[in-house]
């Protein structure tokens, strides 16, 4: 096999690199074994006391699609040898259209399986051999991106102990995936709407002591999850015990989004003239703004 030439990105200035071949555990046992394990090694006893977790940013870098071990791997995963399909990838069909298509969902299919079998599934792996590490990640964008099947890329987000929600912008998406999966998270709550309904659902499930209001308490918020697993293992036995379907994730007032939208619309020249920006609030019923 020949390299790519692709190097990690983004990357700070001494950590540029080639990538790792993230669809095989060699690949993976290379990368870690010659950059990760020599960090943890020289931590010696600190690791897993004052270097406490291992973490997978987001994937910006592209995807790979191929690897030495692929063709064997769909093989078994498959049950057809992708070789005689590979022209399909030059926009060509082989057969017929729906066999075409086929191939094609097998192909994307394959790569998330080994993306998260052979790498998030397999550092979890590694890094939990060592006593006291935590693993964290961000599984979005790449082959495993979100836009794709939801059961893939939630396979991926269990993978971790913990959730971190994006510093310091709060979100939405994040805190409510983790939920469902109920798993312990942190939440950065601002001055925004797209900032503080992840604090909300955390307030709605009933752990608001993981939502932090400055960069103080994020920190604080996360190194005790990281660091307390009585404390992480007490909010995940909370989670599973809440009923979700009956709080964040109730469909009941999806009538007051609706109507949210619907005053927006209508008095919209009104509003964009306006200096008072309070929060406004809409009546069902009557649908009459009050500040």
């Amino acid at each position: 096999m020949t390299t790519t030439g692709k190097g990690c990105a983004p990357a700070p200035p001494g950590a540029e690199g080639l990538e790792c071949d993230k669809l095989d555990r060699q690949g993976v046992d290379a990368h870690f074994d010659g950059y990760v394990a020599k960090i943890l090694e020289n931590a010696g006893p600190a690791t897993g006391k004052s270097l406490r977790s291992v973490f997978i940013d987001s994937y910006e870098v592209g995807n790979q699609d191929w690897s030495p071990s692929f063709r064997e791997e769909f093989m078994k995963r498959r049950g057809y040898d992708p070789v005689p399909w590979l022209v399909t990838r030059t926009r060509r069909v082989v057969d017929t259209d729906e066999l075409t298509a086929r191939f094609q969902r097998d192909w994307k299919q394959t790569i998330a399986d080994l993306f998260a079998d052979n790498y998030y599934g397999y550092m979890a792996e590694r890094v939990h051999r060592y006593p006291g590490l935590k693993f964290g990640l961000e599984p979005y964008t790449g082959p495993f991106d979100t836009r794709g099947a939801a059961s893939d890329y939630m396979a991926l987000l269990e993978e971790g102990d913990l959730s971190i929600d994006s510093f310091h912008f709060g979100g939405c998406n994040t805190i409510a995936d983790t939920l469902f999966l109920r798993l312990p998270t942190v939440t950065y709550e601002g001055d925004k709407w797209y900032n503080r309904i992840g604090s909300q659902m955390l307030r709605m499930v009933g752990t608001p002591e993981l939502i932090a209001t400055n960069d103080d308490e994020y920190v604080e918020i996360v190194t005790r999850l990281i660091d307390d697993e009585e404390f992480r293992h007490e909010i995940r036995d909370r989670l599973v015990e809440t009923d979700l379907e009956a709080t964040i994730f109730n469909t009941a007032s999806a009538g007051s989004f609706r109507d949210a939208f619907d005053y927006l619309i209508a008095n919209h020249a009104q509003l964009s003239r306006e200096t008072d920006s309070s929060p406004v609030r809409i009546g069902r019923r009557s649908r009459k703004k009050s500040r």
